[in-house]
């Protein structure tokens, strides 16, 4: 099985919520969304960040700006941009994650009281 066979990005391009105008970049909701509406910007093509043309790098950055402007339009208080390549199997992407008023912030998970959570494990 290949790294795309198994990438969830691949795997729900058929389910874009949006496209670039060139078709290069998409928006898929996330699988398992930490808030509502939290989606997930990527190239089209199965790409690894090193592997990215301009072409390609312009379409997903032409498509964050709309993405976090239409959930603020609806209602977010912020949005969270993201970039984990923790288990994405190689495909580059970026979380959108919109966060309410009524909603815990992420700030406090990451970076903990006192600077980047080192009871994560952070050097």
């Amino acid at each position: 099985m290949s790294s795309e066979d198994s990438c969830f990005i691949c795997a729900g391009r058929d389910a874009a919520v949006a496209r670039s105008d060139d078709g290069l970049a998409v928006v898929v909701p996330f699988r398992s969304p930490m808030f509502e509406d939290h989606v997930v910007v990527a190239p089209s093509a199965h790409v690894d960040t090193a592997d990215v043309d301009p072409a390609t790098w312009a379409a997903v950055g032409s498509l964050i700006p709309d993405v976090v402007g239409q959930r603020t339009s609806a209602g977010a208080e912020r949005c969270y941009l993201l970039a984990i390549g923790d288990s994405d199997k190689g495909h580059l992407h970026f979380h959108v994650v919109p966060r309410s008023e009524a909603d815990p912030a992420l700030g406090p998970f990451v970076f903990g009281p006192d600077g980047w959570n080192k009871a994560r494990g952070a050097r």
